[in-house]
């Protein structure tokens, strides 16, 4: 039996989903100059035709819901293509990341946990 693991660059950001969605489709269409292909907003995924050094490759970016370590919400972005290696397809996922801190600012702090009431309550 063999065993075929294909591994996708990810990057997880401390940004609500509704603020990683349009950036992440305004770098691929309006940044880059990259054709979509097809999106899904409520599925998550952008597939797009990215040109590297002349050629044209065909990826595909999800944006996956999730929590960070300090338990903001947060998205897991994945970037997969077909014929980049991997250290090709990481830039991207770092420049969506810049794009969204210099249009955000900084992840919001995380919250604090509640402190526990004096008279033992919740």
């Amino acid at each position: 039996m063999i065993l075929l693991f294909l591994l996708k660059v990810h990057l997880v950001v401390s940004y609500p989903y509704e603020s990683v969605w349009p950036t992440a489709v305004r770098f691929v269409r309006v940044d880059r100059g990259w054709k979509i292909i097809e999106q899904d907003k409520e599925a998550g995924f952008v597939r797009f035709e990215l040109i590297e050094e002349k050629k044209t490759h065909t990826a595909s970016l999800e944006l996956v819901r999730t929590t960070d370590s300090e338990g903001r919400p947060a998205v897991r972005m994945q970037l997969s293509t077909a014929d980049l290696a991997r250290f090709q397809e990481a830039p991207i996922l770092d420049a969506i990341a810049r794009k969204l801190r210099d249009e955000l600012g900084p992840p919001p702090p995380p919250k604090k946990p509640a402190e526990p009431r004096p008279d033992g309550g919740a």
